[in-house]
């Protein structure tokens, strides 16, 4: 059975809920819908054939993670992804409740809620915590094609499935080779040692620093895999960096503002680098590394733009100059980026 508009509420009936009625309708990779219930809102997806972004991203993974998530072991992050309703394996569909109290994450930036960033490094140093062994018959390893990509050589097929503007986005790549072989370098230093969400964007992340319970929830399981934690923490901090570009202003007049701009994301990723090492009981990172895999998660936001933009914005090129310093030149970026844990003792040193 394959969802629609037509037939989702008859579907939601036959599983008990009343007075449906549709909210909205999202169907790109996955189909995703949004239904008011006589229990509330909640949310419905189900696996869908388009999955040219991330070829392993499919509502099955997420439907394996919600089974895992019974285990003994999994207790710690129960309560950080939203709670599964119904899980229907036959048809691949999942019900999920609706967290119409929790903010974006752009909202808590621009509050200064450092302590939401401080709780969001803690809930994702727990799920880095859990032992691998406990979910190697359920979770797959990390795709790492999924997030290297590059493109020194594009296929006709790859080309034509495309969006608006992903031949000026081979441009602009190819125009940098040292960004390729960067991406090429970076992708045989992935390590598979820890339990990793693989899909930290803002849009997956949402808060409520006035819950007694849960103040940060992260949807969308369905990337979850065994990878490098760097993944994820790089994709974690790359929000607060996208927050940054994207509120640039390009003018002599306003470099003040977009210096104070980068302070308040560099206090924000202060506080989620120090919950995350006071959850997992580490005191160091590798900053170096970790500035690489957040130009990753940059440069995969850059690619995605060109999957439904028709004309690249001032800061979209920025968004794409940052990342390829970040990752070619790191040494020169990371004691910026990260002065204040380094300056604490929080870096991880090799002599």
């Amino acid at each position: 059975m394959l969802l629609n508009s037509s037939n989702i509420v008859e579907y939601l009936e036959n599983e008990g809920y009343k007075d449906c009625k549709i909210i909205f309708i999202r169907n790109l990779r996955n189909f995703c819908a949004q239904v008011e219930t006589h229990k509330g809102n909640v949310i419905v997806k189900q696996s869908g054939n388009n999955n040219d972004t991330f070829v392993d991203a499919t509502i099955l993974s997420e439907l394996q993670f919600y089974d895992t998530l019974k285990q003994k072991e999994f207790l710690k992050i129960q309560q950080l992804a939203p709670q599964s309703l119904n899980i229907d394996i036959e048809n691949q569909i999942i019900v999920l409740e609706y967290l119409d109290e929790y903010k974006n994450f752009n909202t808590i930036i621009e509050s200064n809620d450092y302590n939401s960033s401080y709780e969001f490094g803690v809930q994702i140093g727990k799920l880095h915590t859990i032992s691998i062994k406990s979910c190697l018959d359920k979770v797959q390893k990390t795709r790492t094609e999924s997030y290297f990509r590059v493109f020194d050589y594009v296929t006709p097929e790859a080309y034509n499935a495309g969006g608006p503007l992903f031949g000026k986005c081979i441009e602009l790549m190819q125009k940098y080779p040292d960004l390729n072989e960067g991406i090429k370098k970076l992708s045989n230093e992935f390590l598979w040692e820890n339990l990793i969400h693989g899909d930290l964007k803002k849009d997956n992340i949402v808060f409520n620093n006035l819950s007694e319970n849960q103040k940060v929830k992260v949807f969308d399981w369905e990337l979850i895999s065994i990878g490098d934690k760097y993944l994820d923490i790089g994709y974690a901090i790359s929000n607060y960096l996208l927050w940054w570009i994207e509120n640039m202003k390009f003018s002599d007049s306003c470099s003040e503002e977009n210096d104070n701009k980068m302070i308040e994301a560099q206090e924000h990723i202060f506080n989620f680098i120090k919950g995350y090492l006071f959850s997992i009981k580490t005191t160091r990172l590798d900053f170096i590394k970790l500035t690489k895999f957040c130009s990753i998660a940059l440069l995969n936001i850059f690619y995605s733009k060109s999957m439904f933009k028709y004309e690249y914005s001032k800061q979209d090129i920025m968004l794409l100059e940052v990342a390829r310093k970040m990752l070619v030149t790191p040494h020169e970026i990371y004691t910026k980026l990260f002065m204040k844990p380094i300056m604490i003792g929080y870096e991880k040193k090799y002599f």
